[in-house]
């Protein structure tokens, strides 16, 4: 009887333990975060009996935040982060190696390609993907069955082809819209669509003083200045702006992610929907074999000092499991990294299941700046390249020499970066 007092004690204490921990979380703020995480907490308590205890931040404010829990090794046991700080934050050993434990949240299979790459560096896993930010090629399917031109285009050919063509139809003065401000991942896709990057496989050479990196840039500057199927006011333009103005008629193709559908009245999107007016596929390559595009998005990862990491790791795992990665999608309108969430009813619902579709497949396809340590301090490259060219072309002197010019100009700069982490 006394045995079996103490054994019933010591699964009280047990539970006691399991039940009365707590974990706290960082989560960039958002359209839809609180709503998610009013019904998400809850349900992982009632589940588990470890309490979360969640601090919204800014996106600004959270990478500050992060540097101080770097510095002080004090900070929450898990964090949301963006994929291109993954690369920095593996480097300054304050998070969790968690390659041993890959098979735990289920291993590549589980994961679209494109956020599977973001995992981070020297194949090893320190961050599991969370929501992808999936960049597709959205554009006129109507409009291309009209003049049965390339439906979808598949190649760079194909694209400047038909933008070409509805301009010298009327029925659009610039048909392709890329913002021109900001973090406009087009300049990496280019790069990837001609089978090259930014930096070499080895993570030790700079690779925009090259001839693909050329005939990359060329491509969309061309489409700028040499053949005005890019309108130059796109310079003061970025998504949101974009958006409207393929809803309004005025631009034919764009690449931007599920969220398009949200930067106008949701009834009209809906009737585009609905009556086949749009297309979603993989953006254009070079050729054929080289078609993807920017896929980044959000990522977990837990810190090396964290007292809490079991629990830590089973918060992760149920923020990967599909029924919460729709549940994330209704709240948030954000894709999901794992491949098996696309079959829950949310992405079923009409008029919206082909084009939940659409975006894993470009998803599964998709690519990613390198992630490396000395990524954060060269990724000033993306938008300022784009500023350059725009700038160039409102002062006439877009030309092959100006881009061979300023990716010289960059290729310097963005090697000196590299060379300071080796």
């Amino acid at each position: 009887m006394k045995k079996a007092l103490l054994v019933f004690l010591a699964i009280c204490v047990t539970g006691i333990i399991t039940f009365g921990t707590t974990i706290d979380f960082m989560m960039m703020s958002g359209s839809g975060a609180r709503d998610f995480i009013n019904e998400a907490v809850p349900l992982f308590e009632k589940e588990t009996g470890i309490k979360v205890n969640v601090e919204f931040t800014s996106w600004g404010e959270g990478w500050t935040k992060l540097m101080a829990m770097v510095a002080s090794g004090e900070g929450p046991d898990v964090t949301q982060v963006g994929t291109t700080w993954v690369g920095a934050l593996q480097a300054t050993g304050a998070f969790t190696d968690l390659t041993s434990l890959e098979k735990y949240f289920g291993g590549e299979e589980n994961f679209l390609g494109g956020p599977w790459k973001t995992r981070g560096y020297d194949n090893r896993m320190y961050a599991v993907p969370w929501f992808a930010d999936i960049r597709a090629l959205v554009y006129r399917k109507d409009l291309m069955e009209k003049y049965d031109l390339p439906n979808p285009p598949k190649t760079w050919g194909d694209l400047l082809y038909s933008a070409i063509f509805l301009k010298e139809k009327g029925e659009m003065e610039y048909p392709v819209g890329l913002r021109g401000k900001g973090n406009g991942h087009y300049v990496g896709s280019f790069l990837w669509q001609n089978n090259t990057d930014i930096i070499s496989e080895d993570g030790n050479e700079v690779l925009l003083d090259s001839e693909k990196a050329f005939e990359s840039v060329k491509f969309w500057a061309d489409m700028l200045g040499k053949y005005k199927v890019m309108s130059p006011g796109l310079a003061d333009m970025g998504h949101n702006e974009i958006c409207v103005s393929f809803f309004n008629g005025e631009v034919a193709f764009m690449y931007p992610g599920p969220w398009f559908v949200l930067k106008v009245d949701r009834k009209v999107s809906e009737d585009w929907l609905k009556s086949g007016k749009i297309g979603i596929a993989l953006q254009p390559g070079k050729n054929e074999n080289l078609r993807t595009g920017f896929v980044g998005g959000s990522d977990l990862m837990v810190s090396v000092e964290s007292k809490k990491k079991e629990a830590a790791l089973k918060w992760i795992k149920f923020l990967t499991r599909p029924e919460i990665q729709a549940l994330l999608a209704e709240k948030m309108f954000v894709a999901p990294t794992v491949k098996a969430a696309y079959q829950e009813p949310f992405f079923h619902q009409e008029p919206y299941a082909q084009m939940w579709e659409d975006f894993k497949v470009v998803g599964d396809a998709g690519s990613h700046y390198p992630i490396h340590p000395a990524w954060g301090a060269m990724e000033r490259f993306v938008p300022q390249i784009i500023v350059d060219i725009f700038s160039s072309n409102a002062n006439g002197n877009l030309n092959d020499e100006k881009i061979h010019t300023l990716l010289k100009q960059y290729n310097r700069e963005l090697q000196d970066a590299l060379d300071s982490y080796k």
